[in-house]
């Protein structure tokens, strides 16, 4: 996106601004990730959003992804959690009694 909006931004300076349409095509054309798909289409349909209207929702979906990847939980790790509690609780019940299996 900033490659994009650097390019656009250079062609404004040299009095040559690219059309706002063509940037619009242009820049949804380049997004790849299917987690955008739906958005992207809405976008796309919807002659009366703008290349800076894309950008935004396009940044919007972005934050939601990252946030939704954040949130997601990690099954190795809580996987990890509960065999380290059992192991644990073995060794509470079993004091001296309890040998570390091996690997």
């Amino acid at each position: 996106m900033e490659k994009f909006e650097t390019a656009l931004q250079d062609l404004e300076e040299i009095g040559k601004p690219y059309d706002q349409t063509m940037a619009k095509i242009n820049f949804l054309t380049n997004v790849q990730d299917d987690e955008y798909k739906i958005v992207k289409e809405n976008l796309e349909m919807n002659d009366d959003k703008t290349y800076h209207d894309c950008l935004i929702e396009i940044r919007r979906k972005s934050i939601s992804i990252e946030n939704e990847r954040k949130n997601r939980p990690n099954p190795r790790r809580s996987n990890r959690q509960k065999s380290t509690a059992k192991i644990n609780k073995l060794k509470k019940r079993m004091g001296d009694h309890y040998v570390e299996p091996s690997k």
